[in-house]
């Protein structure tokens, strides 16, 4: 089976519950943390599901290790078998369980039973792989009668064993009227934070759409940590514009994504929840600061993954991972964190936007579209609609392969040549052109912005980070010679200038094929080998931290493999004109098809 996009979810048929509108416990969303594994102090809290994986999993049970870092009243039981000379543990399915006991993060959880057990398959789960899953099925409805598991297939219906209806289980949840529809309808049930609160959305453009939300911003009731361990109490009062957009168009938040600490890596790795792997290669980084978002979506987790950028947060690990991004203009899509206890710097709030990774592009589409909608506690949104006025036909494309100096990779330079040939057969008018520098807009992302996060970031970093960020902020500074207050001032005035120069030059040639990063993806700790290691990472990247400085929109589309791993190229485009930049790389796409089912393929046949 494959894990169909979430047009394909939207409109699945009425009479079928589209996955996964039943996990609340307590009025709190379930979080499914695939890479972590039941420890043995949290699988005694729910001894029927030891009882129902020994009698009903066998030898096909695998088995059970602690994870890294607290998991909470939540955990993920991975069943598989061993395989390889390494003893790779590579699940047929996963079981995510809400335990009735306290969340570490939530105070006011209250447990509450029964015990819900959610059962994820993996998009290549079949044949004899499946006797596996009855196998536990069976089991589990013959164990005490306050288990209850849900059965989450990607792309198919949810369905409930042990005897109990999934809309019967949906109405059980707390703070479900009775008289409420059943779930199996066309309709959504959005679950609206902590107190339990419901809406009931007709005709929403995500109904029942399944979304993760990166732990940088606030979804109600749940923690803001950002990777750190001293905010891992810090509870959201109210959800964040993106958040809030989401839940009204009807998707359902199953899950919150990692993220590094402060959310300023270009890997994913902190002292709370650990290191996030990529699908792909457990040695590779899953990009960053993103990169929990990006390893859900390559594992099949769902079709929208909610992601943030202001360096390259988003489209770091789209490229590392295989998927699709596009980093809004400032102002597309509405920020604010009701959590927040200050006001971030005017650079970042100019460099920084929140978008979606996803496996196609489409979805970046649809799920970008649904989060523009206006929020007033954002003064930078702009009401701008979302298709622009239509262009003159065919649309030009620059294609630019100018490194500065940078040693760009072979095959980097042989993915750009694909694009570029992909992008005329369908019709775009494609040109070799000189464009206006972006080194000098890289270069003052380390010393303009970098100003801003010595001044405001370090000192948190110092207190409260571990001293792999605090070296990473040192190099950081190392590499863009941060100026003074008065050289920051003027620095801003020099960026409407450099600002100036692009606009002009797309209004001639609307979108610009470019690398993002100039080497291929980097091993996951690549950034804190030493000052050169991360030196070299970001000179690479400077198609990305250059976009960000003049705050346009640009997105990533895989083009293939380079060693295996996955590789992308960049279309840059007009202010507010994000509807161009998906349409080029829906052409790309075409071509190059879902790279994922790649990995998905492979796994299948290992």
């Amino acid at each position: 089976a494959q894990v169909p996009d979430a047009h394909t979810l939207v409109h699945r048929a009425s009479g079928q519950l589209v996955l996964p509108v039943l996990v609340p416990v307590a009025g709190e969303h379930l979080k499914v943390v695939r890479s972590q594994r039941l420890s043995g102090a949290r699988l005694a809290q729910v001894p029927q599901l030891q009882r129902a994986v020994s009698a009903g999993a066998g030898e096909h049970a695998g088995h059970v290790g602690a994870p890294h870092g607290r998991v909470g009243a939540v955990g993920v039981l991975r069943v598989g078998a061993q395989r390889g000379a390494a003893a790779r543990h590579v699940p047929h399915f996963q079981l995510a369980v809400v335990a009735g006991a306290h969340h570490a993060a939530l105070r006011h959880h209250v447990p509450v039973q029964p015990v819900h057990l959610v059962l994820v398959l993996r998009p290549h789960l079949q044949g004899r792989r499946l006797a596996h899953v009855e196998q536990l099925q069976a089991a589990v409805a013959r164990a005490h009668h306050h288990l209850r598991l849900v059965l989450l297939a990607p792309g198919h219906v949810v369905q409930a064993v042990g005897g109990v209806p999934a809309a019967q289980l949906l109405h059980q949840a707390p703070g479900h009227p009775q008289n409420q529809k059943p779930a199996v309808s066309n309709d959504a049930v959005v679950l609206r934070g902590g107190d339990g609160q419901r809406v009931h959305v007709e005709g929403a453009p995500l109904h029942g759409v399944p979304v993760t939300i990166k732990t940088n911003i606030d979804v109600s009731g749940t923690p803001t940590p950002n990777g750190l361990p001293v905010f891992k109490d810090l509870i959201a009062p109210d959800d964040s514009p993106v958040v809030r957009n989401l839940r009204r168009a009807g998707a359902i938040v199953i899950g919150r994504t990692n993220t590094p600490e402060l959310s300023m890596r270009a890997t994913t790795d902190n002292p709370l929840h650990g290191r996030t792997r990529n699908p792909w290669d457990e040695a590779a980084s899953p990009g960053g600061s993103s990169g929990g978002a990006s390893a859900a979506a390559a594992a099949g987790f769902g079709p929208i993954h909610h992601g943030n950028d202001i360096g390259g947060s988003l489209r770091f690990p789209a490229f590392t991972c295989g998927l699709a991004t596009v980093k809004p203009t400032l102002g597309r899509i509405p920020a604010f964190n009701p959590s927040a206890l200050a006001e971030r710097g005017l650079m970042s709030q100019l460099m920084s936007v929140q978008g979606a990774i996803c496996r196609e592009v489409r979805d970046v589409r649809l799920a970008t579209r649904v989060m523009t909608e206006g929020d007033a506690r954002d003064p930078w949104w702009v009401p701008v609609p979302f298709d622009g006025s239509p262009i003159e036909n065919p649309v030009t494309v620059a294609v630019t392969r100018e490194s500065h100096g940078y040693p760009i990779h072979a095959d980097i330079l042989a993915g750009i040549d694909r694009a570029a040939e992909y992008l005329s057969d369908a019709g775009y008018h494609v040109v070799e052109v000189k464009t206006p520098s972006i080194l000098s807009a890289a270069q003052s992302w380390f010393s303009v912005l970098g100003h801003e996060l010595q001044t405001l970031l370090l000192p948190v970093a110092q207190e409260h980070g571990s001293q792999t960020i605090q070296d990473i902020f040192a190099h950081y500074a190392r590499i863009g010679d941060v100026i003074d207050a008065e050289s920051y001032r003027t620095g801003i005035a020099e960026r409407t200038a450099m600002t100036r120069e692009w606009n002009l030059f797309l209004d001639q040639y609307p979108l610009v094929l470019s690398p993002f990063l100039m080497r291929p993806t980097y091993p996951w700790d690549y950034d804190a080998r030493g000052f050169d290691a991360c030196a070299d990472l970001f000179r690479s990247a400077i198609y990305s931290t250059g976009v960000n400085y003049l705050s346009l929109p640009a997105g990533v589309v895989p083009i293939g493999l380079i060693d295996d791993l996955p590789a992308g190229v960049q279309l840059i485009g007009r202010r507010y004109r994000e509807d161009l930049i998906l349409d080029a790389m829906e052409s790309i796409e075409q071509r190059v098809g879902v790279l994922v089912q790649r990995l998905w393929e492979r796994e299948t046949r290992d």
